[in-house]
């Protein structure tokens, strides 16, 4: 089966409405003439040495991953989707940019996906302006799209934080539109350098987003944690487990427009099994919850109560913290209620008894792994 490559989603971001169609063609055409490596030609030492239950969960792995992230003809119908939408508001002018966000920005992209985008002008008018946002969105974006055959309008949001415009292209991708919103593009950016760091990254974040989504502990609309925010609970663990010690980016280096910082050299050969089961002990076991906050900003273990979280809202609540990189007067937890809170952790912990055990946590094929070193039941 041929998977998404990497270069599938490389940087399209603030690119003119008129200029969107020639920019995502270039881009799909050179990531389909990329096919996968091959994953014996990456093969590292300590792998070559794997116990045979373990050699048996990391192909598993390796399998779940497979068949989770999208195969290139479903990214070139997101890119697709996104062409029509820039094509659809190139009336609005050439001082308005395009730029997508999230998943089908930063690497982690799975199946299903819906498609986050703003749009903004690049001249900063009106950056902020939640009014004009709604204004723009409703009296212009949507007469605009209501021409197309192919976008079905769902909804206008307009007194969310965001107002966001709802969409659906095709009839099967939903997508997402705000204006003036490009706080999130140094979000995405951040989690993308960090993915392209090294291929354990950008597994185990996936991995920790499919377990997330299966067990019920992902979605700020239910109460739970963004994808964004478990991402950087990957991210943080990988900084300060001593096994790993993935190296800090700074956030200065990341505007949500220009480039991405060249990737710093990590020589850490540890394979992902290992590090999907140290992370679900880490929170489960060695995190201190309620005290210590999760900061990709500064990449080592510090309580709330420290001088750096000053900003930081509700520091003194023994609840989960997790720092915006960014806006780091924002506590991630504000989307978090207490029973989703409470399921998180007994989420958690259950996944570290199943890795454990010798089985798989919810989302990731929920299995055992064979004494002979096959896996019983996979169950697709």
């Amino acid at each position: 089966m041929t998977v998404i490559p990497v270069a599938a989603a490389r940087e399209v971001g603030g690119v003119g409405l008129q200029e969107w169609p020639s920019a995502w063609r270039a881009t799909v055409d050179k990531a389909a003439q990329q096919e996968p490596a091959d994953a014996s030609a990456t093969t590292t030492d300590s792998e070559q040495h794997e116990e045979p239950d373990f050699a048996a969960l990391r192909g598993h792995l390796e399998l779940v991953l497979a068949r989770a992230v999208p195969t290139v003809p479903e990214v070139q119908h997101l890119w697709a989707c996104l062409s029509e939408l820039a094509r659809s508001l190139a009336p609005l002018g050439r001082v308005w940019r395009l730029s997508p966000f999230g998943s089908v920005r930063n690497l982690l992209l799975t199946r299903g996906s819906d498609v986050d985008a703003t749009i903004y002008r690049s001249d900063g008018q009106d950056e902020g302006d939640s009014a004009a946002a709604v204004r723009v969105l409703q009296g212009s974006v949507l007469p605009l799209l209501s021409q197309s055959s192919r976008f079905e309008v769902v909804r206008l949001v307009p007194g969310a934080r965001i107002p966001v415009l709802s969409l659906r292209f095709d009839g099967a991708v939903d997508v997402d539109l705000s204006c003036h919103n490009t706080e999130p593009l140094r979000n995405s950016q951040l989690l993308r350098a960090y993915a392209q760091v090294s291929p354990l990254v950008r597994g185990l974040a996936l991995l920790v987003k499919l377990w997330s989504k299966a067990a019920g502990v992902c979605g700020a609309q239910s109460r739970n944690l963004t994808s964004y925010a478990l991402a950087l609970m990957a991210i943080y663990f990988l900084q300060v487990h001593p096994d790993f010690g993935l190296p800090l980016l700074s956030t200065q280096l990341f505007d949500g427009f220009g480039h991405l910082p060249p990737a710093p050299r990590w020589e850490c050969r540890a394979p992902l099994p290992g590090a999907l089961r140290q992370f679900f002990a880490f929170y489960a076991r060695e995190f201190e919850w309620g005290r210590e906050v999760v900061s990709v900003r500064l990449g080592r273990r510090c309580r709330a109560g420290g001088p750096e979280f000053t900003l930081l809202p509700n520091a003194a609540d023994h609840r989960l913290h997790v720092e915006d990189p960014f806006l780091t007067g924002r506590n991630l937890n504000c989307v978090l209620g207490l029973e989703q809170e409470a399921q998180l952790q007994a989420a958690l912990r259950a996944a570290e008894a199943a890795l454990r055990g010798g089985g798989l946590p919810l989302g990731l094929g929920g299995v055992a792994v064979s004494a002979g070193g096959g896996l019983a039941g996979c169950g697709w």
